[in-house]
């Protein structure tokens, strides 16, 4: 338990003699650990390489191969959009996306190897926009833009009715990539007078149960893989909000929009899949401009 998982071959398959006898499944938490175990010879195959400097070790030895595709997932900064929360302003959700230098955060954090992207739906899908607006590096309208909304700044960090913008950003202690740009993300919004404090921790034990109810976070650092399809009402849809009588679903930001909600259900039942396609671009553009993510 903890350690590995063995798996044992049935001979008496009817189809076919499966591949090898024995397979051991190895569990290694820390991603630099499992890419040295796999340029030593002690692992076969590694599913994901999650660290640059394991990358380019990688890449460097003759005998190993590597498969490269454009990944049907995101990850993204989730806010608790809550009432009483720092970032259930949505302004305050768009002066951060104006803090971050996010093109170059994203290629210092992943060691160039990640692609941008600015809404729901990751560039390899077929419903991918291009036409949603990249996120734009401006720090002085992002002051301008809190400062004619009511926010006032006290020791360094902007606050409105006796909520300051400051905040936990939660982000998985094992993906060094997700590590790097939360730091990179505290630097830079403190320029806007944001305050962040970086806790990385382990998934299961500490953040699982933050998102589950009652959702005691303010910001977390995900992200969401196999993306097949856009349908995301599960995770913005208001049916799909975390509550004391729906504690473990995956809207766990608590955002609720109706008109976001009729959207994405045009979008569920249209079939011709031209304007299928056109529906989910207008969720996407929704959800870059006002939703509880920034998408990374």
């Amino acid at each position: 338990p903890g350690e590995r998982v063995e798996l044992a071959r049935y001979d008496g398959y009817y189809r076919f003699r499966p591949g090898p006898a024995r397979v051991v499944v190895r569990v290694m938490k820390d991603p630099l650990t499992a890419a040295q175990a796999l340029e030593s010879g002690d692992l076969d195959w590694l599913p994901r390489v999650d660290t640059a400097d394991a990358l380019a070790a990688l890449r460097s030895d003759p005998g190993i191969r590597l498969s490269e595709y454009p990944n049907l997932g995101y990850t993204f900064i989730g806010f608790n959009v809550r009432p009483g929360r720092p970032f259930a302003d949505v302004v305050a959700r768009r002066a951060f996306a104006m803090c971050i230098d996010h093109d170059a955060a994203v290629q210092a954090a992943t060691g160039g190897s990640g692609v941008p992207v600015k809404g729901n739906v990751p560039p390899g899908s077929y419903f991918y926009d291009p036409s949603i607006p990249d996120y734009q590096l401006d720090v002085a309208a992002a002051r301008a833009l809190l400062e004619g909304n009511g926010y006032t700044l006290r020791d360094g960090v902007y606050q409105k009715d006796g909520t300051r913008l400051a905040g936990d950003l939660y982000v998985r202690q094992n993906r060094a990539q997700r590590v790097a740009f939360a730091e990179l993300a505290k630097e830079q919004v403190a320029r806007c007078g944001i305050d962040l404090t970086v806790k990385a921790a382990d998934y299961a034990t500490v953040l699982v149960p933050l998102l589950y109810h009652p959702n005691d976070f303010d910001l977390y650092l995900g992200g969401w893989g196999d993306l097949a399809d856009p349908e995301d009402s599960r995770l913005f849809g208001c049916a799909h909000v975390t509550s004391k009588r729906n504690p473990y679903d995956d809207n766990f930001t608590g955002y609720c929009d109706p008109a976001l909600d009729k959207l994405q259900a045009a979008a569920a039942q249209e079939m011709d899949r031209a304007k299928r396609r056109e529906l989910v671009a207008q969720v996407q553009q929704m959800l870059h401009d006002s939703g509880p993510y920034y998408f990374l």
